[in-house]
């Protein structure tokens, strides 16, 4: 018996000293924005602090990328706020952070001085976003980071092109909205890019995925099932009428109340932002993706259905809101010059005109002290 349990937990050691050693070459082959990201106890990943380099991200042009020694995008900020400074911060994913265009001109950085010069007095505005956040990351975001900063005003952009995704999986990256939490093993598969690569494979195949559906660490499992005409996860919510988006939506809706509710405790104001995926401004691009999935068809895709969802959570929540879509159109109609490229983040162009038309809004609708 003895010599039974001495073989059992030899076996055990070298299958723990396996699982680290492919966990180390899974990594170190799939370096996934290694020069930019790294993990964080509190939110999963966050940037490394003080970089200073040019980066390409949806295109071949290099853009000016600045983090400060919290690991947001930005210059350096004095976590003490001046009193006579009005002070927001920026909660969102890709977008907000903006690898696409120089640091300095995000929306974040030039909704700063399109307020200071409209109301006469300072204002910071704070880049808290992290590629790949959904709702519930970034209300972890603002619990443990932003918080700190005793802003007035907390603005959420909320991208419609998939952070209904990431609410509806945002068990993956962390146990619900508090951190940690869970069973060991589920911790360490959160935390493991060697659990994720093999469950990703084997979700490849569509009977595979059916069986994981909901009970895995994958989006995979959700994206390819039969009922779904192998149309990604992010195109069917909340843009057809997939099975999962009531769950969604109750996902949404919980992470947002709570984003409310600590951020009205911390005595600030919430503004949601709605940003279009560009296919939702340009039909063109919409018509592409009938093209690639033409089960979108079928499915009953409507564009246009997210933003409607988002104001009505938002009204039930009494939570100012802003659907950027419409100003997007308009600045279409012609030429559009706010993406980088189809299917990619904003340019340039584009993050001014999301300051302005926010900055409009910010004021109009009295969320900043004037």
């Amino acid at each position: 018996m003895r010599g039974f349990l001495q073989k059992l937990l030899l076996l055990s050691v070298s299958m723990i000293a396996i699982f680290f050693v492919l966990e180390i070459g899974v990594r170190i082959f799939l370096r996934q924005s290694s020069t930019l990201i790294e993990d964080d106890p509190y939110i999963v990943k966050k940037h490394k602090e003080n970089l200073d380099l040019r980066i390409a991200a949806d295109t071949e042009k290099l853009s000016h990328i600045r983090t400060n020694s919290y690991g947001f995008i930005g210059d350096e900020w004095e976590m003490k706020k001046d009193a006579t400074t009005s002070r927001i911060a920026n909660l969102g994913d890709s977008f907000t952070a903006g690898h696409d265009v120089d640091y300095d001109k995000n929306f974040s950085a030039i909704l700063a001085g399109e307020l200071s010069g409209k109301i006469g007095e300072k204002v910071e505005s704070l880049n808290f976003g992290v590629p790949g956040q959904g709702s519930g990351h970034a209300l972890l975001t603002y619990r443990h980071y932003a918080a700190q900063f005793m802003p007035d005003t907390v603005i959420l952009w909320f991208y419609m092109g998939n952070d209904f995704e990431d609410n509806l999986i945002f068990e993956e990256g962390s146990a619900k909205a508090g951190g940690g939490g869970g069973p060991l093993v589920k911790r360490i598969a959160r935390k493991s890019q060697l659990a994720h690569f093999i469950v990703n494979r084997l979700a490849k195949n569509p009977a595979v995925a059916n069986f994981m559906h909901g009970r895995v660490l994958t989006r995979v499992g959700y994206d390819i099932t039969a009922e779904t005409h192998n149309v990604p996860l992010a195109l069917r919510l909340i843009f057809t009428n997939d099975k999962e988006n009531d769950r969604a939506l109750l996902e949404t809706k919980r992470l947002l109340d709570l984003l409310r509710q600590e951020v009205g405790a911390g005595g600030g104001k919430l503004l949601i932002a709605a940003i279009p995926a560009n296919f939702q401004v340009e039909e063109n691009l919409k018509d592409d993706l009938f093209s690639q999935y033409p089960g979108l068809d079928e499915l009953g895709f409507d564009a246009a259905r997210p933003g409607r969802e988002l104001k009505e959570i938002a009204s039930e929540l009494d939570l100012p809101y802003i659907d950027l879509t419409p100003a997007f159109k308009e600045a279409c109609q012609e030429k559009c010059t706010l993406y980088v490229c189809p299917h990619c983040h904003l340019s340039e162009d584009g993050h001014a005109l999301l300051a302005e038309e926010v900055g409009k809004a910010v004021l109009e609708r009295g969320l900043i002290p004037r």
